[in-house]
């Protein structure tokens, strides 16, 4: 049985107890005497091979993504053969100590491709004083590190087992956040993703990783790979850009020809019963994602009554346009739930077919200068586990979204100083603690300028708690944390009616700082 994986704890005796980590679990609805940690258990999965693997509170053990992750790292080692890894972003402190444990036997067989530079990359080698981890300790260590613009894509392989996941190498995916990931001990698939992999390595990739800078290097502008061709009948993997589909495959038979726009369209509109789809970011903003909308209507029109949209709680109230979307398909009788910050996408049609994808609903699904992957399984047992999975986190979320609510049920907050980090400190942790675990009530406001929380305490005392955040749009845009940039500013400057309040049930907040 595997070990069971925590994260660093505050105050330990290891060599991280100079680095700050609480967690706050608030129940303000003091009446029903819930209990904030009180979440419901999983349901009993199927037996899959443990194909079905996923991210929750309550997941430890071979359904842990981060223990299938660790897995084929040490089968990596084991075998001595290679590790491809890529991500939008790292900054994990176990992923990057197992990678650097690896390179003890696969030095020089270790490539990482990231999508993200400065997410990546600042938060342990420009900002993090303490210890020497992160990817220039790994480039010295032997591991070859590049960046590949717009590569949004999410899994790691080795020559014979992968795993393909919704969530980034970083704390909150791998411990924290819903997300979701498909196991796959296939060579056929080990391949598929080595040839992608590395198209985007030689092809696509504009800079190198050396010591602690990125260099800008060519790429070699043309396809001159020659590939064995993978076996009929075999699934294959889907990405995102039809023109890197048509530079893999030149007339041979590696991946899916159709993109992942396509298949989900396809699928989407093949269904008979229901259709769930749990995605990060959800916008209509061009005409690709219009027809999406459309044919979830029409859909429902023509009688498929189970229609799910599980969608996170905090996420939403950060695009106007997306909370706008949710709100027109919700009086269409689509169902539309909120759940903490699932950051899962997939897609399940007549509960017999699941498709994994590492896309957003935005702008870049069909860009063919973008580069996300998704894998399509329709194995009874593998499936039927993801529709359980599914369930459960419909059940546990909230089906209201109210922005003029009070937040009066559950507040959670995660304090991590080992992500990315704010530049200065205007309040310490166990002030804000101590104010949060004794409110009597707390909004959270959103402006153009930043974020606050208004925390009301006893004797009706208020603590606005200001966040301005650097840059908005790659927030929005790139899928990425919310709230994760910035300074933390007490006198806060921000008109309060210009604000919107925000709140759900379950909500779903973090802030993260280092100590100076």
């Amino acid at each position: 049985m595997s070990e069971k994986i925590e994260p660093i704890q505050k105050n330990s005796d290891s060599e991280f107890n100079k680095w700050t980590y609480d967690e706050i679990s608030v129940n303000l609805n003091k009446n029903k005497h819930e209990d904030p940690f009180n979440i419901e258990s999983l349901p009993d999965f199927k037996d899959d091979d443990y194909i079905c693997t996923f991210t929750h509170r309550n997941v430890v053990g071979e359904r842990s993504i981060f223990n299938k992750i660790k897995l084929i790292i040490q089968e990596a080692k084991k075998s001595k053969s290679y590790l491809i890894l890529a991500s939008f972003m790292i900054n994990n402190t176990e992923i990057f100590k197992l990678i650097e444990d690896s390179l003890e036997v696969l030095k020089g067989k270790v490539y990482i491709i990231v999508g993200n530079k400065f997410n990546t990359f600042s938060s342990y080698n420009k900002q993090n004083l303490y210890h020497n981890i992160g990817l220039s300790n790994l480039v010295h260590k032997g591991a070859q590190i590049r960046f590949v613009r717009n590569a949004h894509l999410k899994f790691i392989s080795s020559k014979r087992s992968s795993v393909i996941c919704t969530t980034n190498f970083s704390t909150e995916g791998l411990f924290r956040n819903p997300e979701f990931a498909i196991y796959l001990n296939d060579r056929e698939i080990a391949i598929q993703l080595n040839r992608v992999f590395f198209y985007l390595w030689y092809i696509i990739s504009v800079s190198v990783l050396i010591n602690d800078e990125w260099i800008n290097i060519h790429s070699r502008g043309k396809n001159s790979f020659s590939f064995k061709k993978i076996q009929k009948n075999k699934p294959r993997l889907i990405i995102s850009s039809t023109k890197k589909i048509a530079d893999i495959n030149r007339n041979q038979d590696i991946i899916s020809p159709k993109n992942l726009y396509t298949t989900l369209i396809e699928l989407l509109q093949s269904a008979k019963k229901s259709i769930y789809l749990s995605v990060y970011l959800f916008t209509n903003n061009n005409n690709n994602l219009k027809r999406i909308v459309k044919i979830l209507q029409d859909q429902k029109e023509k009688g498929i009554s189970d229609i799910r949209i599980l969608i996170p709680s905090v996420k939403v109230q950060s695009t106007p346009v997306m909370k706008q979307l949710l709100e027109l398909l919700s009086k269409k009788g689509i169902g539309v739930k909120f759940y903490r910050e699932v950051h899962g996408k997939c897609v399940i049609i007549d509960r017999s077919k699941f498709l994994l994808f590492t896309g957003n609903f935005d702008k870049y699904l069909a860009d063919n200068d973008s580069c996300d992957i998704g894998y399509l399984i329709s194995r009874p047992s593998v499936v039927q586990n993801f529709c359980l999975l599914f369930d459960h986190l419909w059940k546990e979320a909230a089906n209201m979204f109210d922005q003029n609510a009070k937040i009066n049920l559950q507040l959670d907050l995660v304090i991590r100083s080992y992500e990315l980090i704010s530049s200065r400190l205007r309040i310490s942790v166990s002030n804000l603690k101590r104010q949060i675990e004794n409110a009597k009530s707390i909004q959270f406001f959103f402006h153009p300028l930043g974020k606050m929380l208004k925390i009301t305490g006893k004797n009706d005392w208020i603590t606005n708690v200001y966040f301005i955040c650097q840059n908005q749009d790659e927030i929005i845009d790139q899928g990425g944390y919310f709230i994760m940039r910035g300074i933390i500013d007490q006198n806060s400057k921000m008109i309060l009616k210009e604000a919107l309040v925000f709140s759900v049930e379950k909500l779903d907040l973090r802030l993260i700082w280092a100590i100076n």
